[in-house]
């Protein structure tokens, strides 16, 4: 008897997990979630909410609240390792479970060069980890995420495959109502994180670090819309009204949008989401 129950509960156990695909970050959780629709892989944010990607991820890991030992079934991490070396997600992982495998969006292991993302760097030299704010890259993410899935579960290439080409199109209908911003003539940033985003529609820009200086970049360049990431203080929103300067906050996917039934978790549509919402604002300067 004892054992047929040992075996009973070992049946349930393969039964009672699906594979787990880990992710940490808004963007390769949006685009992981998209691609395994219907595939029955499980795709899990480790951080949900509670952290961002200025977060340290080696000491957030190390707390028991994100400690990935309850992961029994983690299969691969979707990270962008290539480019963010602060990006602990997949050492963890293989702490837990040794044959986890690294997806990095980042970077394709094929000889495609059309899968080549052109990086840019920061004034500190380091690599701009936000691509995804440049379409093209998000689209080329997108295939190097399936191509790994499809090498890991080539039994579910066909819905893999389908959802690659949905999410594509999905992309390319956000895409395209980004073409029809054409009127920003140059805008200065406070955050060079919104850098791929400029380049890609092309509108030329002057990064200013430090908010002292604003005002004499908008003496210098004529610009009157000032980008920033985050919450600026009133007193500074009031200088730029002094000089009929338009401030917009865009959203990066630094933080993670909240699910709209549950604030504590990552909204799955997060990065569509933010791609709607930066559209929306940057559209409403060309009305000012």
């Amino acid at each position: 008897m004892k054992k047929i129950l040992i075996i009973i509960f070992n049946i349930v156990s393969i039964f009672s997990f699906a594979d787990t695909i880990l992710t940490d970050t808004q963007a390769n959780y949006t685009l992981t979630t998209l691609l395994t629709k219907n595939t029955g892989l499980k795709v899990k944010s480790v951080f949900e909410t509670s952290k961002s990607m200025a977060s340290n991820q080696v000491e957030s890991f190390k707390q028991k609240e994100f400690s990935l030992e309850k992961y029994k079934d983690i299969v691969a991490v979707v990270d962008i390792k290539s480019i963010w070396p602060d990006e602990a997600l997949y050492t963890f992982a293989r702490n837990e479970n040794i044959r986890t495998v690294e997806i990095d969006s980042s970077h394709s292991f094929e000889d495609n060069s059309s899968l080549v993302i052109p990086l840019l760097t920061k004034k500190d030299n380091s690599y701009n980890e936000f691509i995804w704010l440049n379409f093209n890259n998000t689209k080329k993410m997108l295939k190097i995420i399936a191509s790994d899935l499809i090498k890991m579960y080539p039994n579910k290439k066909e819905i893999i495959s389908k959802n690659l080409d949905d999410s594509i199109t999905k992309i390319k209908d956000i895409e395209f109502k980004y073409l029809e911003i054409t009127d920003i003539y140059g805008v200065i940033t406070l955050s060079e994180d919104i850098s791929y985003l400029l380049t890609y529609l092309n509108i030329p820009y002057t990064f200013v670090e430090n908010r002292d200086d604003v005002v004499n970049a908008i003496k210098n360049t004529g610009y009157n819309v000032v980008l920033t990431d985050k919450g600026e203080k009133k007193a500074f929103k009031e200088l730029l009204k002094k000089y009929n300067a338009n401030l917009v906050m865009l959203q990066t996917g630094k933080f993670a949008i909240e699910d709209e039934d549950d604030e504590d978790l990552m909204s799955k549509n997060g990065l569509l989401e933010i791609y709607e919402n930066n559209f929306k604002k940057l559209k409403n300067i060309n009305n000012k």
